[in-house]
């Protein structure tokens, strides 16, 4: 089962609060031919994009729009090698990629790097050693600004269960407690409909599902985008509204463990610093 070939892949944001399964999803879905899997953290790891260490948390800063230009411009390098074998890149040759899948906590911020890199083309191919051409590279960010080619899966999880994953993840209590929030408030959800047509943006909730289980979930999410937005439509998991019922989540606001404030966006060992002045 694969989406219809293009001329470029299907661009996939997997995103959700750590511990929805976006990585152990991922790595399922990585063993399909012709699908590849970008994952974003690693890759701010090993380029080093981050703008500052926080050596108490062990964890480090980055600036989003920095991070969403370099991840962007690696994908156009992904792409096209797949298909020139002409650029300079780490990467193995790729035969007719069809998908390929961001997995992260802010895969959001791509989008970004998107209207970013459309600012000035001859700059950025030029800052990233693009060996491309310059009607292809604007062909491609045509399809993806007009989202014809690009959708988003946010995986959710209940509150509770997620607490449980946090802690088996050995997270201390400021991050389990920031993520819980986190995925409350539906922020992952939130900052992708910021960026991205909510009719191009599905929710899974993971809560009781197998690994197995989701990963098939996505598979026909991507592949057949168009037929089933009503079954996994935005808006469905709704932690807050449940809340309101009963009150069952409300200690999570009420817990003081320090100036949550300091504590911005965890995943693994970044912290996602967003730029409220954009």
């Amino acid at each position: 089962m694969n989406p219809k070939n293009n001329l470029f892949p299907k661009l996939v944001l997997l995103s959700g609060t750590p511990g929805t399964g976006k990585t152990s999803i991922s790595n399922i879905l990585k063993g399909i031919d012709n699908w590849y899997i970008f994952p974003l953290g690693e890759f701010i790891i090993e380029k080093n994009l981050y703008i500052e260490k926080d050596d108490a948390r062990n964890t480090k800063i980055i600036d989003s729009d920095v991070v969403g230009l370099h991840a962007f411009a690696e994908i156009v390098k992904i792409i096209f090698n797949s298909r020139k074998l002409s650029l300079n890149t780490n990467y193995n040759a790729l035969d007719n990629i069809d998908v390929i899948i961001v997995d992260s906590h802010y895969a959001d911020i791509l989008i970004d790097g998107i209207a970013r890199f459309k600012e000035n083309y001859e700059k950025n191919m030029k800052n990233f050693d693009l060996n491309v051409d310059l009607k292809d590279i604007k062909h491609l960010i045509r399809k993806f600004k007009d989202n014809e080619s690009i959708i988003a899966i946010i995986l959710r999880c209940e509150p509770y269960k997620l607490q449980k994953r946090l802690r088996k993840r050995e997270y201390n209590e400021y991050k389990v407690l920031e993520n819980i929030q986190a995925e409350i408030l539906g922020e992952s959800t939130q900052n992708m409909i910021e960026v991205l047509n909510a009719k191009h943006i599905f929710e899974i909730n993971t809560t009781t599902l197998s690994k197995k289980e989701i990963a098939e979930k996505c598979k026909m999410i991507i592949c057949e985008s168009d037929k089933i937005q009503n079954h996994y439509k935005v808006g469905k998991i709704d932690w807050l509204a449940e809340m309101g019922k009963n009150g069952t989540y409300e200690k999570f606001f009420n817990t003081d463990v320090g100036n949550m404030e300091e504590l911005e966006f965890f995943e693994g060992n970044v912290i996602h610093k967003r730029n409220d002045n954009k």
